[in-house]
């Protein structure tokens, strides 16, 4: 799940780019916030409950389809916001997604990052 964020960190280190700080500094920043915030979120998630059955997968299709004619109630979409979650949960334990790549390109980043800053 992707989360979007406000925090007044963010916007403080959005606010020191446009007064003209240090780059680097600023970047270290940035990514040092974005991994607090992203752990924060995994650490604010409940507990998943390991047992994916067949039942709950059906179930989560049906409401995916009520969703997408707008027929679900406040309840539904919490229970389907909750199965999607333990859905992602089980997948990624199961056949988790490929990372070579993302790693491979966040060190292309992180070198062409460091090349812009000297």
């Amino acid at each position: 799940m992707i989360a979007f964020s406000t925090s007044p960190q963010i916007r403080r280190v959005s606010l020191h780019y446009r007064s003209g700080t240090n780059p680097a500094g600023r970047k270290q920043r940035f990514f040092a916030i974005c991994e607090e915030s992203s752990l924060s979120l995994v650490r604010s998630q409940p507990p998943i409950d390991q047992s994916w059955t067949d039942a709950k997968d059906r179930r989560r299709c049906a409401l995916i389809d009520r969703s997408l004619h707008q027929e679900l109630t406040a309840a539904e979409n919490r229970e389907l916001a909750d199965l999607q979650r333990q859905a992602e949960a089980y997948f990624d334990e199961v056949a988790p997604p490929p990372i070579d790549g993302a790693l491979r390109l966040h060190a292309q980043l992180m070198k062409l990052a460091g090349s812009q800053s000297e």
